[in-house]
């Protein structure tokens, strides 16, 4: 989750791209401002068991700076910004998928079947693992400012550039919506505290 003013910025450009033809629009309230880790399905009835396995983790985890990238247009929809896939991201990142996979809800994973044919097979070896194709050596952390109904080639020259690095500090556990933007945060969890 990032911080306040980082979130702020994250806003300011997705309602930047409302022109643009956007299918959602981060608010903070209905749609936030993230960094997925983990985007898999759990059952209700699993979360008193997966909670405290996300928040023992993130407290030993201690606190670290998340480097922005560059800003991208993906598949020419997907607008925002890449953040640099450093060490302790990626232990945070594996470290989730290797707590909570054991608990997900093993499905036919159909939002995949449509694609299944062009997928590489690590991407299909990772659904088959942990449920969701961009796990492991497939995960390109970003936030996104939001989706585009239609392909905008231009749509970065319309973006001011602003620095989005941050110290992230805790994560969060969230319903995912529409588009897949969170809508509802179930908990958050604070990263190690320093002595």
């Amino acid at each position: 989750i990032p911080p306040p003013d980082i979130a702020e910025q994250a806003m300011a450009l997705s309602r930047l791209l409302v022109p643009f033809g956007s299918f959602f629009v981060l608010d903070g309230v209905a749609r936030h401002p993230h960094l997925s880790l983990y985007r898999v399905p759990f059952y209700e009835s699993v979360l008193p068991t997966v909670m405290p396995l996300i928040d023992r983790l993130a407290r030993s985890i201690e606190p670290f700076l998340l480097i922005q990238d560059t800003y991208y247009p993906d598949q020419g929809v997907w607008v925002g910004v890449r953040y640099v896939a450093n060490k302790a991201l990626f232990d945070l990142h594996t470290g989730v998928i290797d707590a909570l996979k054991p608990h997900r809800v093993i499905e036919d994973d159909a939002r995949y079947a449509d694609r299944w044919a062009e997928m590489t097979t690590e991407q299909r070896r990772n659904i088959e693992e942990c449920g969701w194709a961009h796990a492991y050596t497939r995960y390109s952390p970003h936030m996104s400012f939001t989706k585009l109904q239609k392909p905008r080639a231009d749509v970065l020259a319309h973006l001011p550039q602003r620095e989005l690095s941050f110290i992230a500090d805790h994560i969060g556990l969230y319903e995912l919506g529409q588009h897949g933007a969170p809508d509802i945060l179930i908990a958050d969890f604070w990263l190690k505290k320093k002595n």
